[in-house]
């Protein structure tokens, strides 16, 4: 062997840089060894990441290629987050909802069913445990959420009408992700002790961007149908008349409580002539124009002019009275209103007018004058 006189050290130097290049490819045609290909090797806008089984493999498979590029922010959301998402239905909504009758039923054999309501399902089963094909659940026991919630006595009442009534029912709200699998459970006759049940699912993947993606026990979505309405027709009647018996009740109260009259207010100097009142500028009352009212504020005083335009049938000072300094006056369709206006003025008006009642409500709490002077509104709380 020559020696051209390099140094020993330089000599393994010099080795150990031809070890490292073989590991990093070497050159062109050289098999590298297992044990020194990376495991990914950047290429353009593309990773190629290589499967153990691929790596010194004779079988020829093709790597798994990955995108080396970062998902964009937007890319990265999730687009289900653009499904409508709603309150709670109604009573009235479930019970005007169309259902799905979830099997085969006879008037002997009633089956569960669901109804639904935009992103909602109401669910229920009957208490009759028999079903079709001559099967027998025995006597029925509770309903299980298992990612529900349980409906409220209302919600069954109005929601569940149809062949078979219900002792209770469950809500589902189909978000993305959701998986229910509500369970009603039955007691056999023969053996009370054991239970027996009907289970359904209830899903919406995680991914989903519509809601035609839900699934019903793994499958496809059943079918809804249109139901009789005319019970809903009776009981949101119903629901009106208890409900204005309520608001009469309360306003009953309210009135006996508000009633009461205020005394005058101490050294509040004389109201306003005419002259002064058609000087004045208006005051800021809002939704006074769509009564054809005008307002004005002069001192220490309120006053409150209304009719014309807009037919008034009566006027009445329902909170807020001075002994002798608050006065009304109705002639004619037109009504006005002359009060103090100090501070802690808690005053409440009800003008009548031909589509029910409007109130007036002028308020000015301890402090500084508002500068919205009052408001008319059509509630009286």
């Amino acid at each position: 062997m020559v020696n051209f006189g390099f140094s020993r050290r330089f000599q393994r130097g010099a080795a150990l840089f031809l070890v490292g290049a073989a590991a990093c490819g070497g050159p062109e045609g050289a098999a590298p060894s297992s044990s020194a290909v990376p495991s990914a090797v950047r290429s353009g806008a593309s990773t190629v990441v290589a499967s153990s089984s691929a790596v010194g493999s004779s079988t020829g498979e093709a790597p798994r290629i990955a995108s080396g590029s970062h998902p964009s922010a937007s890319a990265a959301a999730s687009p289900a987050s653009a499904l409508p998402r709603s309150g709670r239905p109604t009573p009235l909504e479930w019970c005007r909802a169309p259902a799905a009758v979830l099997g085969v039923e006879s008037p002997d054999e009633p089956a569960c069913r669901f109804a639904e309501v935009r992103e909602w399902v109401l669910v229920w089963c009957p208490l009759d445990g028999h079903r079709s094909g001559g099967k027998d659940l025995g006597t029925y026991d509770r309903a299980l959420p298992a990612g529900g919630s349980v409906a409220t006595a209302e919600e069954v009442e109005w929601g569940t009408h149809g062949l078979g009534r219900p002792k209770d029912a469950i809500v589902v709200s189909l978000r993305p992700g959701t998986t229910a699998k509500p369970t009603f459970t039955y007691r056999p006759v023969e053996n009370p002790t054991w239970l027996r049940d009907e289970s359904f699912s209830f899903e919406l993947p995680a991914t989903a961007t519509d809601f035609s993606e839900r699934r019903f026990n793994g499958g496809a979505w059943p079918r809804t149908n249109a139901r009789e309405t005319q019970l809903c027709d009776g009981l949101e009647a119903g629901q009106k008349e208890q409900t204005a018996q309520q608001r009469s009740e309360r306003d009953a109260k309210l009135l006996a409580a508000d009633a009461q009259i205020l005394e005058d207010v101490e050294g509040l100097p004389a109201a306003p002539d005419e002259a002064t009142w058609a000087a004045e500028k208006s005051a800021l009352v809002t939704g006074s124009d769509a009564l054809d009212c005008n307002t004005k504020v002069s001192g220490s005083w309120f006053w409150m002019k209304c009719g014309g335009k807009v037919e008034i049938r009566g006027v009445e000072v329902e909170k807020g009275r001075r002994k002798t300094q608050t006065t009304t006056t109705f002639t004619e369709g037109v009504a006005t209103v002359l009060t103090p206006y100090v501070e802690e003025t808690d005053l409440r008006v009800r003008i009548d007018v031909a589509d029910g009642p409007r109130f007036l409500k002028v308020r000015w709490a301890k402090g500084k004058r508002p500068y919205e002077v009052g408001r008319f509104v059509s509630e009286r709380q």
